[in-house]
């Protein structure tokens, strides 16, 4: 039976690389998700819910399942994104592989815009360098639940390390087709502009500090937010797989160079992203963090009183 001490919660699994974090166990999490959605009941792709979610959008269950995979910039992330496609085609499961690193919310985005069972970002988060995880994202493409969690977990320890090393070779299974390379980028990037009111942010004439924390927003935030029109200071966009010397987190003392940017330019904002774009920080022109639950306070007020 497994050894493995993996545990995971609503931001999904998280170990240290070459330690907990390994190839085996990194496999293991992918098979024991793939039983989750064949088998469980409740958010399996079998579960009403699910067969709702695709009859109220029109969809009817395809003859062979498919799951999306994601990964953010830390050392080797392309790879293990790799071995987890790996594991998902030995289970049976198409693959749908990022062809470049991405932020969790752009594979969120592939899992609901593809109807997929579910996907997986391999990252950890706002987590030191010298961490990887396997965030499981459910096919609504939310948080995984605590019943989610623990049912993976419980997975996960069953399965025997034979069990867990089943693979097809990547190579054979992207020529087979079982994984496929596609761009979430475009995707998603339209999904977003089709929310805003592109308009009223290029009328503003705003100037907008703009730092990816070395994370995969690089390329995703600055363009975004230029193609609206907004004049953007760049920070931070290289990958450094070691972000710095510092955790790759939007609080306010990692924030420093952002904050100086912003007051020292004049400019109107500082936003920031962490390693899989799942955290954000915001700087205001005076150079004052503002906590992320004042920001969203501030989008519902919007979403209440102006979009209904």
């Amino acid at each position: 039976m497994a050894t493995a001490n993996i545990r995971f919660g609503a931001s999904g699994w998280r170990a240290v690389i070459a330690d907990g974090f390994n190839v085996t166990n990194l496999r293991r999490a992918a098979h024991a998700a793939a039983e989750h959605i064949k088998e469980n009941r409740e958010y399996g792709y079998k579960s009403e819910e699910y067969l709702l979610h695709l009859k109220n959008n029109g969809k009817t269950a395809p003859k062979i399942q498919h799951v999306a995979v994601g990964y953010d910039t830390r050392y080797f992330s392309e790879e293990f994104a790799k071995n987890t496609a790996e594991a998902f085609a030995a289970e049976g499961l198409t693959v749908l592989l990022s062809n470049a690193d991405a932020p969790t919310p752009a594979v969120a985005w592939t899992v609901m815009k593809t109807f997929a069972a579910g996907g997986v970002t391999v990252t950890a988060g706002h987590f030191p360098a010298h961490y990887s995880g396997f965030k499981w994202i459910p096919y609504w493409g939310g948080p995984a639940l605590p019943q989610i969690a623990d049912d993976l977990d419980a997975r996960a320890q069953g399965l025997t390390i034979a069990e867990a090393e089943k693979i097809v070779p990547f190579d054979q299974a992207l020529s087979a087709g079982v994984i496929k390379i596609l761009d979430f980028r475009e995707s998603y990037l339209n999904q977003l502009y089709s929310l805003l009111d592109a308009g009223a942010i290029k009328k503003a004439g705003l100037k907008v500090a703009a730092d990816s924390s070395h994370g995969a927003a690089r390329a995703y935030l600055r363009p975004a937010l230029e193609k609206l029109g907004v004049r953007v200071i760049p920070l931070r966009e290289n990958r450094d797989v070691l972000f710095g010397g510092a955790a790759p987190d939007t609080d306010a003392e990692n924030l420093r160079v952002l904050r100086e940017t912003v007051t020292g330019n004049r400019l109107h904002l500082g936003l920031a992203c962490d390693c899989d774009a799942g955290r954000y920080g915001v700087i205001d022109s005076d150079g004052t963090w503002i906590h992320p639950n004042l920001v969203l306070g501030l989008a519902l007020e919007h979403l209440v009183k102006n979009r209904g």
